[in-house]
């Protein structure tokens, strides 16, 4: 299995480019900049994870949406 680096290096990206996305996911993630290196080392060495994204029940509003859709009251968002 593929590491996210040589993902990014089959798709033509630079290491400039691959070291950007870590940056700004290390940035979301909130790991201090001194963690920085680990995750270069940790994302161009270890193979990329497999997951399964199964979105049942969940609050994102599609069954609200659904339910509401036979109503005649508009609805008010805040």
């Amino acid at each position: 299995m593929e590491s996210l680096y040589h993902i990014y290096r089959r798709r033509g990206y630079t290491r400039r480019d691959f070291l950007k996305s870590v940056l700004l996911l290390s940035a979301v993630l909130g790991f201090p900049p001194a963690s920085f290196g680990q995750a270069v080392k940790a994302l161009e060495l270890k193979p990329k994870p497999v997951v399964i994204w199964l979105e049942f029940q969940d609050c994102a509003g599609c069954t609200e949406s659904f339910i509401r859709s036979t109503s005649i009251l508009p609805l008010m968002c805040f």
